[in-house]
């Protein structure tokens, strides 16, 4: 069996699927992937050959890739991991081979990115699964950036670096050994050009942002301008971080006590902070909310070119966050959106027939523009209490 699993804030599969439910963990299993940081601002210098650049130091910048996989079997995986510097290759960089058109710095630069990495874990059962895969550290260089970034066909940097960033990946295989099951799943990251002449004196500012206003029609805005307002101008960029999953509240039970404020996120004291390992019979519904920091929805710019107007347009919005859930027991089902709180929570059913034993559920959170962060919630099954009628208390 080969799994692919597709970049970005979806994770989806296509070949051979053997799960009721995709959050169904029940063999292995990339859940996830993430890039510190999600994204590199690279300074608009690159337009230039590198050796018109300057005295001016650009990079080296620093990303590490981090990997949530799981195998239930507990068996022995092979980790394979590598630099995909292409923004177009969609099969993950299979059999990847480094640009002849490329100037000579360049390719020096990128060949070690994209060698890859290969280890062997064994995943721990106790941690229900979860692959203990190493953190990869990867250093870009001022060429090796350059080489990813957006190139016409000449192999010449492409001045549509301004609107469009470029977008590589890191890309993971792993096997089983002896066995044909394959999982491969790639996490793209974001390089920005930061065309925002910061530091410069008013006379080195001023003929950089006229040729950035003429190319983009947009002026700079005005130092102090809020950085969530909906202006026609160009915002001074910050890059985008991964966010934070501070807290997950849990409730023994589906339904809320109503009367409390529907900004609280512990709803009135009725939901408490995970913490160890949560006892639950089986039969019974546990309800989770997982709450991220307060400063994780970051406004952001970002251009679009009109081809029927022939301009770029610039729109203004704020990140919004999306969450996925895995589990290896029981069922995960969203609350409907008209609940009595606006927050993301849901529903961890455990049916009655459930083994008493450990349980295992993963919540992975998304920004939409590349940032990830994950946490893993320990169950213990525990067998029903019967009543007087023979009914379990719970749902069913």
């Amino acid at each position: 069996m080969k799994r692919v699993v597709l970049p970005m804030a979806l994770l989806f599969t296509q070949g051979c699927i053997n799960l009721d439910q995709e959050y169904q963990v029940k063999d292995l299993r990339i859940l996830a992937m993430r890039v510190d940081p999600p994204e590199l601002l690279y300074s608009f210098l690159h337009l230039a050959p590198s050796n018109q650049r300057g005295p001016i130091p650009l990079g080296p910048y620093s990303v590490t890739a981090q990997v949530l996989a799981v195998d239930p079997q507990g068996r022995d995986v092979e980790v394979n991991v590598r630099l995909c510097p292409e923004t177009d290759e969609a099969d993950g960089c299979e059999g990847y081979k480094v640009r002849e058109n490329a100037p000579a710095e360049e390719i020096r630069a990128v060949v070690p990115l994209v060698h890859p990495t290969t280890t062997t874990r064994k995943a721990d059962l106790e941690l229900g699964g979860e692959l203990a895969v190493p953190s990869q550290h990867f250093t870009f260089t001022s060429p090796a950036v350059d080489y990813m970034l957006l190139h016409d066909a000449d192999g010449r940097l492409s001045f549509n670096s301004i609107i469009f960033p470029s977008t590589p990946s890191f890309v993971v295989r792993m096997t089983v050994p002896g066995t044909e099951e394959t999982e491969v799943a790639f996490k793209r990251f974001v390089l920005s050009m930061d065309i925002s002449p910061q530091g410069l004196t008013p006379e080195q500012r001023e003929p950089l942002e006229e040729l950035f206003t003429s190319f983009l029609g947009l002026g700079f805005c005005p130092e102090g301008t809020d950085p969530e307002a909906d202006v026609q101008c160009i915002k001074r960029r910050v890059p985008n971080k991964n966010p934070t999953l501070e807290r997950v509240l849990y409730r023994l039970g589906d339904k809320l006590e109503p009367g409390f404020d529907r900004d609280d996120v512990t709803s009135g004291g009725q939901l408490t902070d995970f913490s160890g390992r949560v006892k639950v019979e089986a039969g019974r519904i546990v309800r989770l909310r997982p709450v991220v920091a307060s400063d994780d929805r970051q406004p952001y710019q970002a251009f679009n070119y009109n081809l029927q107007e022939r301009k770029v347009e610039l729109k203004n919005f704020t990140e919004d966050m999306v969450f996925s859930w895995y589990t290896t027991s029981g069922a995960i089902d969203p609350i409907s959106a008209d609940d009595i709180t606006p927050q993301p929570d849901v529903y961890y059913q455990i049916s009655a027939d459930t083994p008493a034993g450990p349980s295992y559920v993963w919540v992975v959170v998304r920004d939409q523009r590349g940032g990830v962060d994950w946490r893993r919630l320990d169950f213990e099954i525990t067998a029903p209490r019967a009543t007087s009628e023979g009914i379990i208390p719970g749902l069913f």
